[in-house]
């Protein structure tokens, strides 16, 4: 397999941060699209790239722990066992190419653990209702009624409650994109069009998010995965932000 090359997608994303380079989420959003293809070895190659790509190991621990983040949050969206691999694969492609990071890395303690169930609920309706705004009860009544009241339960304690409302790694204008980008990858059409607005409302400009769709297309193409976003005419509603 021939490295990847993701320059080009380093100079098309918006906002890069100069003095940060870390703080630009692109190879978080390239992660989570390679994470939707089940193609562990594309995670090995775009950590490679980034352990050339940023500088000092201050800037990849960051890197790496984002890149991470990101990966486990997407993980209900884009399927179970591919967050799994994905997870697996960057941990063995850290410690292959950078040992003592992968040493620190594996200390790490889990950010979630020990919160009160009571807690998990309150950040996550929180959460919920700043992607959903004016339609988030209509949203949760209609994930209630298709499952018995248990998908809505489960979307409010695990989905935003435990994984999306915790903001320490990777903040929330960054996760309302994280979780857009997994539905149009994935071709769920209308939880990416509900996403597209709901990033919006979390402060992603409209300039963002179109960067965020050329991502997922030069990803897929990088990758040389077949990938067709024709049933995503909502994109062209953006014309009004």
């Amino acid at each position: 397999m021939s490295p990847l090359d993701f320059t080009a997608i380093t100079r098309d994303y918006p906002a890069l941060a100069a003095d940060d380079p870390v703080l630009s989420p692109w190879y978080i959003y390239v992660g989570v699209v390679l994470e939707s293809t089940g193609e562990c070895d594309y995670i090995t190659e775009l950590w490679n790239f980034l352990a050339d790509y940023f500088k000092g190991q201050d800037q990849l621990l960051k890197a790496a722990r984002r890149l991470r983040e990101g990966l486990l949050k997407t993980s209900v969206l884009v399927g179970f066992p591919k967050g799994i691999n994905a997870l697996a694969t960057l941990r063995a492609a850290i410690n292959e190419r950078n040992p003592e990071l992968g040493s620190i890395l594996e200390e790490d303690k889990s950010i979630r653990a020990n919160i009160p169930a009571g807690e998990l609920t309150r950040r996550g309706y929180e959460f919920y209702e700043a992607v959903y705004g004016k339609v988030a009860e209509k949203v949760k009544n209609n994930m209630a009624k298709s499952s018995g009241g248990d998908l809505s339960e489960f979307a409010l304690l695990s989905v935003y409650g435990e994984l999306m409302a915790e903001t320490s790694i990777v903040n929330a204008k960054e996760t309302g994109l994280l979780e857009f980008v997994a539905c149009y990858v994935t071709g769920a059409v209308p939880q990416a069009n509900g996403h597209m607005y709901g990033s919006h409302n979390l402060g992603n400009s409209r300039e963002e998010v179109e960067a965020a769709i050329r991502l997922v297309r030069a990803t897929m193409s990088i990758v040389g995965v077949p990938f067709d976003d024709g049933k995503m005419t909502f994109v062209e509603k953006m014309d009004k932000w």
